[in-house]
């Protein structure tokens, strides 16, 4: 018994227009029905819901045109569906799917003895068959089933390959007594124990000599690498100390070369200053025009530390050429006569007390009296002779301070030349160049240094006295390597030791495989299968050779039946395996009815497209009637190999007749005593026109 009921609502921008319900009379339908129905009474919708329930809309065998339809129905955009299947055996549920609205895939549990088997749709396929189709084009359809014999025929081949495995096994369990392989296995197990024997004889040796190599070699470089990083250190030192003696001659100049410029500035003013001095006491000293126009010479900053100014020197050759001429203006014989009235008023003082009358009648009290204040004259007139004396004195000395100035200038220059921050800089760079390249030069030996270091410590600082140099003879061979070549000759020698050591644990492994096998085949004694080896291997052969045929040929020659290349069916091999599947496929059908009566299937060649019947007679498919060879087609449906429980759906097999359906009916049967067929349902129109839908049971 089937029980179904479903609900099903159309949409339309989003809302429900229409809704439709199971019909009362297919609510619970026995397994094997035909149900008639009017059209538009919903019987494929029907096959539809129930294929949807067991995975019809992902199963390849089942026609696009069906799939298509199916999956409208699940289109949330234009349906809800929600559905509850149930089939009965033995008045106990054995299948049950249902989905609600809102489920995109149907669920779906199998029972089997009261324990839950299946819980959903891919643990379902390994169990069930569902086959959904409608008849059409019966005559094509009989040309479409090589995809299903192909398939069919490439289980086979899996449960042939799966067997092969299992022969392989067996085969394998075989050896594992084999008297000549036991004692070959003996055999081998002590010629591997000796070789390993020869071979620890001689690794031992061999890891003596590298390991003895190695610490002189790590020793050596260790000693050579510790001198060069001291070396390297100490220089860094002179460099650094360099550096710091130049930077210290760097400022020293600097700051002498500042205070020789502030020196010069001072020079400088001071000169400037003494000379306006000059200017100032020759006020009312010689002629106020004069005085303004010397007052007006201009005397030029000392700006740079090049050149003192150009006109310094000239103008100062103005102003004493205006103190000369000053000078020249003054009477030089009046300043001779100032000695002379001296001496004069000194000896007539000596007769200042008598009444002498001098010629000219003058006395000489007059006379001396005349001639002091001609003295005193006299002495305003050397005093002025003396203060442009001092003047020009005064210019002289500020001309020679000048000359000197211009000395220290010169010499100033000469020391700035010798130090300009653009040379002291180029020394700096010098020295941190050779600086920077000896500590780059420093880091790299110490990085080595440090690696020989640990090596160094690993092998325990070993002292001179406990290791063996490279220079004697046990390591003559390497004595004039350079460090990489030594150091690439002892990791190759250390490799060669690795591989060697690898191939011993491999005879080690080996041996322990062996020891396990002859042990397993002393104890387990022959195998069951011992004595039918040789059988089993020309089975295993035949398997074989099968497989690989099909995998090879068998498949291209499905293709060439499928698609009639009726051209390259010209090898011998080829025409017998189209004969051997044109003979499964009538076994398969068994047997047609056409013209009124019943034929026994010899063969069905898809190539011509007739039958051969078992008495020689050929009937062409296309002299067949529609519903003899919808029979035929569905019956091929119904033919498995495999133990799966079928569900079929056949739509509209209106056009087969009572024989055509007998025959159908017959193959059903058949399934169900064999209990292959789960349930089988056929729709067909209302033919007897009862405008309701009846079902009725075939059980």
């Amino acid at each position: 018994m089937i029980e179904i009921n479903y609900k099903l609502e159309r949409i339309e921008n989003g809302e429900v227009i229409s809704s439709y319900n199971v019909p009362k009379e297919i609510q619970a339908i026995p397994r094997f029905s035909v149900i008639e129905a009017p059209n538009s009474s919903g019987k494929s919708t029907l096959f539809h819901i129930i294929s949807i329930a067991f995975g019809g809309t992902t199963d390849k065998s089942i026609p696009d045109s069906l799939k298509t339809k199916m999956k409208n129905l699940l289109d949330r955009n234009h349906h809800n569906l929600e559905f509850e299947i149930k089939i009965f055996e033995n008045d106990e549920v054995l299948l049950r799917s249902w989905k609600s609205k809102m489920d995109t895939v149907p669920n779906i549990e199998c029972r089997i003895m009261n324990s839950l088997k299946v819980t959903n749709l891919i643990n379902f396929k390994e169990k069930f068959k569902l086959i959904y189709d409608i008849p059409e084009d019966p005559i094509g359809r009989l040309n479409a089933m090589i995809p299903d014999i192909k398939f069919f025929f490439s289980e086979i081949m899996n449960k042939l390959k799966h067997f092969l495995r299992n022969i392989n096994d067996l085969q394998k369990e075989l050896k594992k007594y084999d008297k000549e392989i036991l004692n070959k296995k003996k055999k081998k197990l002590e010629e591997n124990s000796e070789l390993m024997k020869r071979m620890n004889l001689k690794l031992d040796k061999d890891e003596k000599f590298i390991n003895d190599l190695e610490k002189a070699f790590i020793f050596k470089y260790y000693r050579k690498y510790e001198r060069e990083k001291k070396e390297c250190e100490k220089d860094i030192k002179i460099l650094e100390k360099d550096e710091r003696k130049l930077m210290k001659a760097g400022t020293q100049k600097k700051s002498n070369l500042n205070a020789m410029e502030i020196q010069l500035k001072s020079s400088y003013v001071n000169l400037k200053s003494n000379l306006y001095k000059i200017l100032e006491d020759l006020d009312g000293k010689i002629e106020k025009k004069q005085l303004i126009e010397l007052k007006e010479i201009e005397f030029l900053d000392y700006s740079d530390n090049k050149t003192l100014p150009n006109n310094f020197k000239e103008n100062l050759g103005v102003i004493e050429e205006c103190l000369n001429e000053k000078q020249k203006e003054i009477p030089q014989e009046d300043i001779k006569k100032i000695k002379l009235f001296s001496e004069l008023l000194k000896i007539l003082e000596n007769y200042k007390k008598y009444e002498i009358e001098m010629p000219g009648k003058i006395q000489l009290k007059i006379f001396m009296s005349d001639l002091e204040k001609n003295l005193k004259d006299l002495h305003n007139i050397q005093k002025k002779n003396s203060f442009f004396s001092e003047k020009i004195k005064n210019i002289n000395e500020i001309k020679k301070t000048f000359i000197k100035t211009e000395e220290k200038l010169e010499k100033y220059h000469s020391k700035r030349i010798e130090y300009t921050k653009a040379d002291l800089k180029k020394q700096e760079n010098i020295i941190d160049d050779l600086l920077a390249k000896k500590k780059k030069e420093c880091k790299k030996i110490t990085n080595v240094f440090l690696q020989y270091e640990k090596r160094y410590n690993i092998l325990g600082r070993p002292v001179g006295i406990d290791i063996i140099p490279i220079s004697t003879k046990k390591f003559n061979d390497y004595q004039y390597l350079d460090e990489k070549s030594l150091e690439k000759a002892i990791r190759d020698f250390k490799n060669t030791n690795s591989k060697k050591h690898n191939e011993i644990n491999n005879l080690k492994s080996q041996n322990k495989d062996l020891s396990k096998d002859i042990e397993d085949m002393e104890e387990k004694g022959p195998h069951k299968y011992q004595k039918h080896e040789e059988k089993i291997k020309s089975i295993r052969e035949v398997a074989a050779k099968l497989t690989n045929s099909y995998e090879e040929k068998y498949v291209k020659f499905f293709d060439d039946i499928q698609n009639k290349n009726v051209k390259k069916l010209i090898r011998e091999e080829k025409l017998k395996f189209f004969e051997i599947i044109f003979s499964f496929l009538g076994k398969r059908i068994k047997q047609v009815k056409h013209e009124d009566k019943i034929y026994e299937i010899k063969s069905m060649d898809l190539i011509k497209e007739e039958i051969i019947t078992s008495k020689g007679e050929k009937i062409r498919f296309i002299d067949m009637g529609t519903g003899q060879s919808q029979s035929a087609y569905l019956r091929s449906k119904l033919t498995t190999t495999d133990n799966k429980k079928i569900i079929a759906l056949f739509d509209e097999i209106s056009n087969m007749d009572n024989k055509s359906l007998e025959l159908l009916y017959s193959k059903i049967n058949e399934n169900f005593l064999k209990k292959k067929q789960l349930i089988c349902l056929l729709n067909q129109p209302d033919i007897h026109n009862q405008g309701v839908i009846t079902v009725r049971s075939l059980e």
